[in-house]
């Protein structure tokens, strides 16, 4: 059948590095024991088609199926093609973010495609008649009988038999629909035809009202009319009186209006020739400012000149006084140079001499400072960071410069200690550029100082952080105790070797290595209400006493030698006695032996070993209280976290060594630089003799030439006074040239002035003229003006009579708007202008023509409406909408009733190709079913329930009624009338009665003998066997931890075995041929 499953192939997969399962086409059992991976290959089937995490009961993240440290995980499954190349299923779970990567036949596809394929095969892995896993056995029975039935018809059903039946559901939520529609309008029908019943006076009544309506809105019409025509007849008149009043008006104004203009005009003339005059004037008064400022200009630069005189001639006495005192100046330097040169005479070869001795001497000096700071340096490097011999080394500096002093000092350190040469001090030796000496101390610390080092991991936020708050607050208060206390036992526990702290902390408990040890009970309590109750740290606490006890092994170490142990637990590490103690007492440390890998291949070993410990794997041996074997369990070790700091005295002695050798050349150095530095003062004394020597002779030439300069400075200041004096007589002739100059220009503008005077007073006098003109023609203007303000006041008085009139037109005008509007509106907006206007005059010839007599007729009319009563407008627009609803309702009835009878037929047809088969299908399974019970000597029976309608398809469901004691009746399978053994034979019968109706590729059932008796289990499984032997069989999985022996096997059945690691225990070894022989 096409969809059997050929091959299985899984990578890093769970349990599986990698793994190839081969299963035959009839029946395979899968067995091995609990926790070896056989629910793995169930979940590789379901998950390598197409099946969601949940449907295995494990969880929804495909992330859970990747191996451990691994990447990714693949599984591959190939199925049967008979029409050609087989289909092989390829996906890829990415462990990062837990997406999938499909292929088929090597090409990548989608998932959609994937299930496709899957719908196409057959292959329902979610469906629990076909696919049982191991976490949903329990739900088989947690099913409703409607679910059993869909299931049943997916996995033996024949094609189409599932699409009938949901069509057949759809069709009878349809049916109840319409029923339920039907029902609903023959309800509303009767409440419509009661109503309308109940309204036809009234819209008899309200009929008559609207006749008479009718009429009074034709006596209303024809009255707007007749009143618009009245009115508009007098607005007419009123219009042709205010325009006549208008021009009267109009005519009396003009003769004003053209006076005034006259007369404002010839105002503006004068004006602006009175204005233009004045501007005339103001110029020619601002030219005559003009030239008097040039005259008081001129007569300033005058008094200007005589003061310029007076100051160059004080100037030129000022002067000549500095000359005289620049010279006697002048003579005094001259006297001091020439008794300076006669007082000492400076020998050049001499001062030349002294200069290469400076020189000389600085050399001799900067060759010695440069070995001192070579020694200083070496010194320095020797003693940075480290204390004097007997002082506190404070180790727990920390900071950026500390860790780059010790990361740079330690190679140099490590090459120091590979090479064992003696240090020298010597200047060619080549020295480290960071201090050795500390690094040395540094690395002495490190290996002494183990319990601070563990402390510091207690206080890392990964570790038990209240554990190093209690050790804290323990120091802060060790005067509260009467009796010795300890810190926590990681603490004080010193392995004796590094690598063999590995053993320890696999015996002893995590809980009892930061458990704090107190010698004293009470001691113990008071410290646990303190850091419990009020400080609410959880921390452990034991007792134990200190005696010196004797803890001896049952075998002596030199008879377990020969079988590949070296030593016990208690002899690799040291501890303060009561610390010891318990460890012995509570983990007998000196009972546990450790060895190596011959140890750990040692089949025999005496009887008293019931723990030991090889390289990286704990053995715990016990005697079975059932059969008095040897049971053995193996575990690996766990990698030490905290013990594996402990002192190495080998190094720490090393390290002693070469901090006295660095002791010794520190005081080596020290002796040399003191030599250097005597060598160096010496040399001063001399240089600084020679230098004085220097200053002396340089300081009197320096003399010399600071006279010689400030010589050189007073003869030019006396040349350049000289050259800036001038004579009195030049200085008076120049002022002469400037004042006749100026008194020139003062004339030439007192005449200009003069002239431009006359022009001015000629021009005022023109002006005075036209000013009085000015005024004559201003008073004529002021009478005209109140000629026309007279003039305008009567124009006003006839525009207000002019006004009034309009604004009565106006007003007469807008009622009459209203009016026409009215009349309009009442013949529906249509005037005597318009065609259709002829119905409204037909009828306004029958009625009066004078508007008292209208009046009257709508008095008459409105008394007759109010005799009627009031009536409900609405009244016969609702009539007219039930009626419409009545018919409506009768329409929709007659359409439900069609449908409805269309449906039934469809369902009818539907239900005679789809029920008859059912009901043979669910007997031959019940057959069978039965068939199986009664070999187990019990009852049961497989039952198509349909409830009291046989057309509810919803409720149609299967019903399992089982029973097991011939004093029960039949009941449904279900969680709460059967146990678990009862319920698992239930379900693999029934399993087995759908294998030989079976149309998918493959089953598979997951554990379901888990619970059953023997012999159920060898009845289920012979009885499986037989089934899954014949030629038109499914596929079939079974998977179980156990099998009983002598079973049956055809021919075509095949048994998967699934296997321990080879990491496991290797005592428990399965003879085969012991087994078999057995069988």
């Amino acid at each position: 059948m096409d969809g059997r499953i050929e091959r299985i192939v899984l990578t890093n997969f769970m349990t599986y590095t990698h793994v190839e399962v081969l299963p035959g086409p009839h029946l395979n059992i899968v067995i091995g024991p609990n926790g070896t991976g056989k629910s793995s290959i169930v979940c590789a089937i379901l998950l390598g088609l197409k099946t969601k995490p949940k449907v295995l009961g494990r969880g929804g993240n495909l992330t859970s199926f990747v191996k451990t440290s691994c990447s990714s995980a693949t599984i591959e499954i190939e199925l049967l093609n008979l029409q050609g190349k087989n289909y092989i299923i390829k996906r890829v779970i990415i462990a990062k973010d837990g997406s999938s990567k499909w292929l088929l036949n090597g090409d990548e596809k989608s998932s959609k495609e994937i299930e496709d394929l899957a719908t196409k095969l057959k292959l329902q892995v979610d469906n629990l008649c076909q696919f049982l896993p191991q976490d949903r056995v329990q739900d088989f029975a947690r099913m409703d009988h409607h679910e059993l039935l869909i299931n049943t018809i997916k996995c033996v059903g024949s094609d189409g038999m599932l699409e009938d039946l949901e069509q057949l559901k759809k069709f009878r939520k349809m049916e109840l629909e319409l029923l339920g529609d039907v029902q609903q309008l023959k309800e509303r029908l009767g409440r419509e035809q009661q109503l309308i019943a109940r309204i036809q006076g009234e819209v008899d009544s309200l009929n008559q009202r609207e006749s008479m309506e009718k009429d009074l809105t034709s006596y209303k019409q024809k009255h707007a009319w007749l009143l618009y025509a009245w009115k508009r007849g007098e607005l007419k008149q009123k219009v042709k009186e205010a325009l006549q009043h208008k021009k009267q008006h109009e005519t009396r104004i003009a003769p004003f209006e053209k006076a005034a203009q006259t007369d404002e005009q010839n105002l503006r003339r004068l004006q602006e020739q009175l204005n233009q005059e004045f501007r005339l004037v103001e110029g020619k008064r601002q030219e005559m400012d003009r030239k008097v400022r040039d005259v008081q200009l001129n007569e300033g630069l005058l008094e200007d000149e005589k003061r310029r005189l007076n100051t160059k001639l004080k100037e030129r006495e000022k002067l000549l006084n500095v000359i005289t005192d620049l010279e006697r100046g002048l003579e005094m330097l001259r006297d001091n140079l020439a008794h300076l040169q006669q007082k000492q005479e400076i020998n050049p070869a001499e001062l030349e001499n002294l200069k290469a001795k400076e020189i000389e001497y600085k050399q001799v000096k900067s060759s010695h400072m440069s070995n001192v700071s070579r020694l200083k340096i070496k010194k320095m490097d020797l003693k940075h960071d480290i204390p004097e011999i007997g002082e506190d080394i404070p180790w727990r500096r920390s900071g950026e410069n500390h860790v780059q002093y010790s990361m740079a000092a330690g190679p140099f350190v490590e090459r120091f200690f590979l090479s064992g040469t003696e240090m020298r001090t010597t200047p060619n030796t080549p020295w480290p550029p960071v201090p050795l000496w500390g690094a040395l101390e540094n690395r002495r610390l490190k290996f002494s100082d183990v319990s601070d080092q563990r402390l510091r991991k207690l206080c890392d936020p990964s570790s038990t952080n209240d554990v190093y708050k209690a050790v804290m607050s323990l120091r802060q208060n060790k005067g509260l105790f009467q009796g010795r206390v300890y810190e926590p036992i990681m603490m004080l526990i010193n392995v004796k070797k590094s690598q063999n702290a590995i053993y320890l902390e696999n015996v002893i408990s995590y809980r009892d290595l930061i458990a704090f040890v107190f010698e004293n009970a009470d001691d113990m309590n008071l410290f646990l209400t303190k850091v419990r109750a009020e400080q609410h740290l959880c921390v452990n606490a034991i007792q134990s006493s200190c005696e010196e006890k004797v803890f001896k092994p049952e075998i002596p170490l030199d008879k377990l030698k020969p079988l590949g142990f070296h030593s016990y637990l208690s002899d690799l590490f040291t501890a303060p006695p009561a610390i010891y103690n318990y460890i012995c007492e509570h983990y007998n440390a000196h009972k546990i032996p450790i060895g190596n890998e011959k140890a750990e291949s040692q089949e025999v070993l005496p009887k008293e070993i019931r723990t030991f410990l090889s390289t990286d794997k704990r053995q715990d041996r016990s005697i079975s209280k059932y059969s008095g074997e040897m049971l053995c369990r193996q575990d690996n070790l766990r990698p030490a976290k905290l013990l594996n700091i402990s002192v190495d005295e080998e190094e720490l002695a090393r390290i002693d060594s070469r901090i006295l050798e660095m002791k010794q050349a520190l005081q080596n150095t020290d002796e040399e630089l003191e030599q250097i530095e005597t060598e160096v003062a010496q040399v001063d004394k001399k240089l600084e003799k020679i230098i004085q020597k220097r200053h002396e002779l340089e300081g009197h030439e320096q003399k010399i030439n600071r006279l010689n300069n400030r010589i050189c400075a007073k003869e030019d200041d006396i040349r350049r006074c000289r050259r800036e004096l001038e004579s009195e007589e030049q200085i008076k002739e120049s002022y002469n040239k400037n004042v006749n100059t100026l008194i020139v220009q003062l004339t030439n503008c007192q005449n200009k002035r003069f002239l431009v005077l006359g022009e001015l007073l000629r021009m005022y006098k023109d002006y005075k003229l036209l000013k009085f003109e000015t005024e004559g023609a201003r008073y004529k203007c002021y009478k005209t003006t109140n000629k026309v303000e007279e003039m305008r006041k009567k124009i006003n008085a006839f525009q207000i009579l002019l006004d009034t009139a309009e604004r009565d037109l106006a007003s007469m005008k807008t009622n009459l708007r209203e009016l026409l509007e009215a009349a309009k509106a009442s013949t529906d907006g249509f005037t005597p202008a318009n065609p259709e206007f002829e119905r409204y005059s037909a009828l306004f010839e029958t009625l009066p023509n004078d508007v008292v007599d209208l009046k009257s007729a709508i008095r008459e009319t409105r008394a007759k409406l109010s005799c009627l009563g009031d009536v409900n407008p609405h009244l016969i627009q609702e009539y007219e909408q039930r009626s419409q609803q009545i018919a409506d309702l009768n329409g929709a009835l007659e359409g439900r009733a069609n449908k409805n009878g269309t449906l039934m037929e469809k369902m009818h047809e539907i239900k005679g190709r789809w029920l008859p088969p059912l009901r043979e299908l669910v007997e031959r399974i019940n057959s069978k079913f039965g068939e199986c019970f009664n070999a187990l000597k019990s009852a049961g029976e497989v039952v198509l329930d349909y409830g009291q309608d046989e057309n509810d398809f919803e409720h149609y469901g299967l019903r399992i009624r089982v029973k097991f004691r011939s004093e029960d009746q039949l009941q449904n399978l279900n969680r709460r009338l059967q146990s678990g053994g009862e319920r698992s034979v239930s379900t693999a019968i029934f399993m087995i009665s759908l294998q030989g109706l079976s149309r998918v590729p493959f089953c598979c059932v997951d554990e379901i003998n888990q619970g059953m008796d023997k012999e159920n289990e060898r009845l289920i499984i012979n009885l499986l066997s037989a089934t899954t032997n014949q030629a038109n069989s499914a596929q079939y999985f079974l998977i179980t931890p156990k099998i009983l022996p002598k079973l049956e096997y055809s021919r075509n059945t095949r048994v998967l075995c699934v296997n321990n690691g080879c990491h496991l225990q290797k005592n428990l070894v399965l003879n085969l041929q012991k087994v078999l022989k057995g069988r």
